[in-house]
């Protein structure tokens, strides 16, 4: 994976250069039509081919092909769009069809070297062709053609060789030594163990064994101690089996995992899950990989699949013992799956089994408790369960007032509880939910919309509660304050959950609250810049003091504010 963003790296920046000579004057209409469509279809691929669709890549790359053989007969985009075909059919398992893309690649790369004079573009064609050539040369190996493999081995080897005592990074320092780690596999497989024995030693203690892979490193390793060993022979070499590759694949998606690279620790996990499904490994290492899995889908938004494999999991756990830990996550998790996705009714049923099992394990006047009640309240408030959904948010509040922390999907319960009660006029217990919330967020030192939100809306119960108009003009400014808080990216849309909450306001006692929350948008707006969010937000404030008006009867007032309406809309584009 890190070779593939590699190569797209270096795409860029050839494209980046040669782009401010492609776009100038004497540039067809022609020309720049296919550069355009080939920067789509490739940036599209790219994310196929990461995402792991690799049929859709390959078609996708062909495509690409097409548009970049129009730019010309040696521009680079040709040669590298092929490569990038070469890996797509060659993770699809069309080996034979990556190896003529690859061996494609590397006659119009060198093509392109021939055209090519500045010294910064020449230095990355040769690393896309020593990466291709690689690349055939494992391929060759893989068919048998060992005169081939050893060609292109060499290939790799001498352009590699030439950057290793110039400070390389990892990917030289990795092709360098899988070019060596080949040419002793070649000679191990013509018998000539002395040789392979040396080469292995070679890519051991070369100046970029520190940047090699943990697989790459293990393998040489591993193969050298086998050709070095007494009696060894060209079978007893190929019996070995470098490296845990289950193991391997489970370290490189937690590495995805702790540098935040979710698309590479979703496609290590799948490939262990795979590995592990075939090979029979321990089920707890098993399930291990389906949590991992589960967990980067859950973070690339792909809620269906996390969802899938955390059943997997829950369904292989369940067969072993000592478990009662991951059960509590996962129940939770799936619950809060379910209620995204509206299932109200297994979230019900999930949670129900997560509260049975907190109160086994940790007593039902826990703060754990208190969490499960927190996320009970928002499903029970779905299924119209108003009487249940007061009552766990009651508990749920009490139980969590005794500790400090909170996790942040605990204060999205919250956020959603103190809404609730807000709205069945708990007017004391609302407020208690939003301090709680303020008082975490400004301990994490947080400036979140969820932090905006619950200040402004104990401002919104603070006016609620007062008997007469002059008394909301404090209120309006705690708003106001609220409101800058926020970044201009996430102003609109607190504005905008403002104000839908406001429609809600039904009693005319609410009407107050609703009254200054769109006052409190109508000064932003008349203080912030006049863009597209603003105004939008300020029509929607509009709509609700008309709102507020008429219900009021104030029917001249009503009038007014729709004329503004209209004339705000006339102005707007």
């Amino acid at each position: 994976m890190q070779g593939m963003r590699a190569i797209f790296l270096s795409s860029a920046l050839l494209l980046s250069c040669q782009l401010l000579t492609s776009c100038g004057s004497g540039a067809s209409w022609d020309r720049s039509y296919n550069l355009r469509q080939w920067e789509k279809l490739r940036i599209t691929a790219e994310s196929a081919f990461l995402a792991g669709d690799y049929e859709h890549a390959q078609e996708l790359m062909q495509g690409a092909v097409d548009f970049a053989a129009n730019i010309g007969g040696t521009d680079f985009r040709l040669g590298n769009t092929l490569s990038l075909l070469g890996d797509a059919a060659n993770r699809n398992g069309k080996k034979k069809e990556a190896l003529a893309y690859y061996e494609r690649a590397l006659s119009q790369l060198d093509a392109s070297m021939v055209r090519e004079n500045n010294r910064f573009d020449r230095r990355l064609l040769q690393e896309d062709i020593a990466s291709v050539a690689l690349k055939v040369g494992d391929l060759a190996l893989q068919k048998g053609d060992l005169a081939a493999a050893e060609s292109s081995y060499g290939q790799a080897l001498n352009l590699y060789k030439q950057w290793i005592g110039s400070q390389p990074g990892q990917l030289i320092c990795e092709g360098y030594g899988r070019s060596l780690f080949g040419l002793a596999v070649l000679d191990s497989k013509r018998g000539k163990l002395d040789r392979a024995a040396k080469t292995f030693h070679l890519a051991l203690n070369s100046p970029a064994t520190d940047q090699y892979s943990g697989r790459l490193r293990d393998q040489l390793e591993q193969l050298y101690q086998a050709t070095t060993r007494s009696g060894a022979t060209t079978a007893s070499v190929e019996a070995v089996q470098p490296g845990d590759q289950f193991k391997e694949l489970m370290l490189a998606a937690k590495a995805g995992i702790e540098s935040k690279d979710f698309l590479t620790s979703r496609q290590k996990y799948a490939e262990a899950v795979a590995v592990g499904e075939k090979s029979g490994v321990d089920k707890e290492k098993l399930a291990s990989a389906y949590h991992g899995l589960a967990k980067s889908f859950d973070w690339l938004k792909q809620k269906d699949a996390a969802e899938q494999y955390y059943l997997k999991e829950l369904a292989l756990r369940e067969t072993l013992v000592g478990q009662e830990d991951h059960y509590d996550f996962i129940l939770a998790k799936l619950a809060r799956l379910c209620h995204s996705r509206h299932d109200e009714k297994s979230a019900f049923n999930y949670l129900s089994r997560l509260i049975k099992l907190r109160k086994s394990m940790t007593g039902q006047d826990s703060t754990d408790m208190g969490e499960a009640l927190t996320q009970l309240t928002a499903v029970n408030l779905a299924m119209g369960q108003k009487s249940e959904a007061l009552k766990n948010a009651l508990k749920g509040l009490t139980l969590l007032s005794q500790t400090d922390k909170l996790r942040g999907d605990t204060l999205t319960c919250i956020d959603e509880m103190s809404s609730l009660l807000l709205a069945l006029g708990q007017y004391k217990e609302a407020s208690a939910a939003n301090d709680r919330i303020i008082e975490t967020c400004r301990r994490k030192k947080s400036r979140s919309t969820r932090c905006q939100f619950a200040t402004l809306r104990t401002a919104a119960i603070a006016a609620q509660q007062s008997s007469l108009l002059r008394d909301s003009q404090p209120s309006v400014a705690a708003l106001i304050a609220g409101l800058e808080f926020a970044g201009e990216e996430s102003r609109y849309d607190l504005i905008h959950r403002l104000n839908s909450e406001a429609f809600d306001f039904v009693e005319p006692g609410q009407l107050y609250a609703a009254a200054l929350l769109a006052q409190a948008s109508l000064t932003l707006n008349e203080q912030g810049q006049a863009n597209h969010f603003f105004v939008k937000a300020k029509l929607h404030s509009l709509s609700i003091l008309s709102t507020v008006e008429n219900k009021l009867g104030n029917k001249e007032k009503k009038a007014r504010l729709d004329a503004e309406i209209a004339q705000l809309h006339a102005r707007t584009p």
